[in-house]
C-alpha cells in the first residue's frame, strides 16, 4: 500500500507514525520503505493515490533532477496486481489503480536499461527502488547506507535485472531507508510517501 494520509487528514512522514496508523486499521507492516520524490513539506512530487483516493495528480512536466528523467514512471497497484508503468501510460491503464505513486526515472522498461544511464558514471549514491519480476512479485531494493560504497543508477538496474525485474523504478536517493519485522523502531527521515507491506502472522 502507498500511504500518505492518516484518518484525520494528517501526514504519515515517518515510519513511527506510519507504523502506528497501521496498528489503529488492524494491520502489522512486514516492511516499510519511503516512496517517490517529493517536494518541501511532504508534497509529492507527482501522483499519489492512497486506497483509491488520488492525492496528487500525475506531473508530466520538464524539469531538473531524478523525478524529471524522462522516461519517469508509476509503481502501482490494480486489479491486486502490481505494476510499472512508463508515466503516459498510467491514463489509459483499467482498472483503476487502488495505490500508486510517480517516481523517476524508470530504471528498465521492458528488459531496457534508460538509455541516459552509464556504466562509467562518478555519480555514486544511495538509492532504493522497486521492480517486478515477470511471474507479477514485487521486489523491493535498497543499497547499505552503512556501506562505503555507492552505486550509479546503472549499477543499481542490475539488482532488479538479477532478479529477473523486466521493469524498475527509481524511488529516491540519499535520504531513503527501509525497515522490516524485526528491526529496532528507530524514527526514520521524513519522507513524502511511504510504501507499506503487510507482513505475514
Amino acid at each position: 500500500r502507498v500511504l500518505r494520509k492518516n484518518e484525520a487528514g494528517g501526514q504519515l512522514r515517518t515510519f513511527t507514525e506510519t507504523r502506528a496508523y497501521c496498528a489503529r486499521n488492524g494491520k502489522k507492516p512486514g516492511m516499510l520503505m519511503n516512496g517517490g520524490i517529493f517536494e518541501p513539506g511532504g508534497v509529492p512530487s507527482g501522483l499519489c493515490v492512497q486506497d483509491g483516493k488520488q492525492w496528487t495528480a500525475v506531473n508530466a512536466a520538464d524539469g531538473k533532477g531524478n523525478f524529471f528523467l524522462k522516461p519517469n514512471g508509476v509503481f502501482a497497484v490494480a486489479g491486486g496486481k502490481a505494476l510499472v508503468l512508463e508515466t503516459g501510460e498510467f491514463s489509459t491503464m483499467a482498472p483503476p489503480a487502488s495505490q500508486a505513486v510517480q517516481s523517476g526515472p524508470l530504471l528498465v522498461r521492458h528488459g531496457v536499461i534508460h538509455p541516459a544511464f552509464r556504466a562509467d558514471s562518478a555519480n555514486l549514491l544511495h538509492r532504493n527502488g522497486v521492480g517486478i519480476r515477470a511471474g507479477g512479485m514485487v521486489v523491493f531494493a535498497i543499497t547499505d547506507s552503512r556501506a562505503k560504497s555507492r552505486v550509479n543508477l546503472h549499477q543499481f538496474v542490475s539488482i532488479f535485472l538479477s532478479r529477473d525485474c523486466r521493469d524498475a523504478l527509481f524511488l529516491d536517493g540519499d535520504i531513503s531507508q527501509m525497515w522490516t519485522a524485526g528491526m529496532a523502531e528507530t524514527q526514520s527521515n521524513p519522507f513524502g510517501t511511504i510504501i507499506a507491506v503487510d507482513g505475514v502472522d
